[in-house]
């Protein structure tokens, strides 16, 4: 299939929800059903085909299941975006095995299994994409979040390592966006300085005296869509989503 700006009857499999991306959706979720549910009636109001398929994705089974499903329902298979986590929150010391197998289970084992069936539908297709989010935890520090954090430097890399051993046919990238879900209380205490220094610079955050802008889920989504409709040679990729903060 020839890969251009419209995704129209391409299939797209998104683990742990799913945005709207133009393509017929196969919306990934686990005990999440009335919350999938919704989410397919809003992608059906679009004129588009979508269905919920309940699936532990840390499962080397399920994945394969989950892909499986996707293609008995939807014909094929053009699109695997690794959007499922699992914050794991727990200073260093205190971290258990269990933590650990958590992290790694959503993070980095289950995107590995996932990817390899995935990849199986997409190669004789001749074309895919697999898109990984990962986060900023790429460039920061977290210390209550050292296994997610691990886990997601591994899910980053994994798609640079799937973007050579799947060339030139299947597409990997991944995306670091900064947070972009806050509580308000969270987001008044980050504006605040700004705020204090020009009561209309909402949207954008303070950092070490440099102003960056902030961003939200349409933000990432809407890069999710451009690196769908993208070209084959952009492949490999890590892109940061944070405004240029990465960068300081």
């Amino acid at each position: 299939m020839t890969w251009t700006q419209d995704l129209s009857g391409r299939v797209a499999l998104v683990t742990g929800g799913a945005e709207r991306v133009g393509a017929d959706v196969a919306v990934n979720h686990l005990e999440r059903a009335q919350a999938a549910a919704e989410t397919v009636a809003a992608l059906e109001a679009t004129g588009r085909r979508a269905v919920a398929i309940e699936a532990d994705v840390s499962s080397a089974g399920e994945g394969a299941r989950l892909v499986e499903q996707t293609v008995a329902e939807l014909g094929r298979l053009d699109i695997l975006i690794h959007n499922a986590s699992t914050f794991v929150r727990r200073p260093f010391l205190e971290l258990t095995e269990e933590d650990f197998e958590t992290s790694f289970g959503v993070g980095l084992r289950g995107p590995f299994f996932l990817s390899q069936a995935a990849a199986r539908v997409m190669l004789p297709q001749g074309s895919g994409r697999i898109i990984a989010l990962a986060g900023n935890s790429l460039y920061e520090a977290w210390p209550d979040y050292v296994s997610h954090a691990l886990a997601k430097a591994g899910l980053a890399r994994l798609m640079e390592l799937l973007a050579v051993a799947l060339s030139p046919a299947v597409q990997c990238t991944a995306i670091a966006p900064d947070r972009i879900l806050w509580t308000s209380a969270e987001h008044d205490h980050h504006q605040r300085g700004v705020r204090a220094q020009d009561g209309a610079a909402a949207g954008l955050v303070e950092l070490e005296g440099v102003r960056f802008r902030t961003g939200s889920a349409q933000d990432v989504a809407a890069l999710v869509v451009e690196l769908c409709k993208a070209g084959p040679y952009l492949n490999g990729a890590i892109i940061p989503l944070d405004g240029g903060k990465s960068r300081l």
